[in-house]
């Protein structure tokens, strides 16, 4: 390997009272085939014994932080901060990644010629033990990668940044949910979007994890919605370039319809009826309508099944 292909990966994990499952994520970054990295455990404010479960790993590139509780986003922005690799990775302390992940993200970046952007591999979601391939960015059927953000199955974990894209660009320490999606689309309106088709890393579904909780917490909604509304005061003009004019509506009825899906997981179908009606009210397309046509189907099932 040529010496200038050296390139250091700051892999950053936020964490809180996870002790119970951080090894697992901790050991697939010690199992990549590329070995020149730096992970970052943020602890941010655990009461369990994460310290003791990260500092059993006795490699010296993975560095362990407290700090008193700032959320997730304040936990990436500190590890940004402590990060020396000249490209960023964030993995959730659920999440793991597959032993090529950053092999393939090196390889991705020297055929680039270096690039100052954000590098996208595939994503495989991890549902009871099956894993299943999301669809990676297609630039005929998703338009540009704004779209894509917006409405496909994306998050953090099968990303990589170049450092200096956070020079000007912060996580919105504000943001609970949309948060990935808030910084992302700041991100790809201003870098190249590099993606390869190489799947690497696995995202995985269970009963805790950080976005499936939130949809049980009052007023996470409302956030949600302030998150998007901070986007487009910023980024709307731009976005609607990329997009249409009525993304933003689009968008929230979107949600609305996301949060009447999981109301009736959660037998609340009075709530869902309303996040129906409020989807609708906010905006209308044949996707949406027809979106809705299917939530209300399996409304009117659920109610069926629990009168019988």
């Amino acid at each position: 390997m040529n010496k200038n292909d050296n390139i250091l990966f700051s892999i950053i994990i936020p964490t809180f009272n996870r002790a119970g499952i951080i090894g697992r994520a901790i050991e697939s970054v010690l199992a990549q085939t590329y070995p020149y990295w730096e992970l970052i455990v943020i602890d941010d404010g655990s009461t369990d014994n994460t310290r003791e479960i990260v500092q059993k790993y006795k490699d010296k590139r993975i560095k362990y932080f407290y700090q008193e509780n700032k959320e997730l986003n304040g936990a990436r922005n500190k590890g940004v901060e402590l990060s020396l690799g000249e490209y960023i990775g964030f993995l959730d302390d659920d999440d793991e990644y597959m032993e090529n992940h950053l092999e393939n993200f090196k390889n991705a970046i020297i055929n680039s010629g270096n690039k100052i952007g954000i590098y996208k591999s595939g994503l495989l979601l991890k549902i009871r033990d099956k894993l299943i391939k999301t669809e990676n960015y297609n630039n005929k059927k998703h338009k540009n990668p704004v779209n894509y953000i917006l409405f496909g199955e994306t998050n953090l974990l099968p990303l990589i940044f170049h450092k200096k894209i956070f020079l000007n660009l912060k996580f919105n320490t504000d943001c609970i949910l949309f948060d990935d999606h808030n910084f992302l689309i700041k991100a790809v309106l201003e870098y190249p979007f590099i993606e390869t088709n190489t799947y690497t890393c696995i995202y995985i579904k269970h009963p805790e994890a950080r976005t499936i909780m939130y949809f049980k917490e009052k007023n996470k909604l409302d956030n949600l919605l302030n998150c998007v509304e901070e986007l487009f005061n910023t980024k709307g003009e731009e976005i609607e370039l990329s997009t249409h004019k009525h993304i933003k509506s689009e968008l929230n009825s979107t949600f609305y319809l996301n949060f009447a899906h999981k109301s009736i997981n959660y037998k609340n179908y009075f709530q869902s009826l309303k996040y129906i009606a409020k989807a609708l009210k906010t905006y209308r397309n044949p996707k949406i309508i027809k979106r809705s046509i299917i939530v209300i189907i399996r409304l009117v099932y659920r109610i069926i099944i629990k009168i019988k």
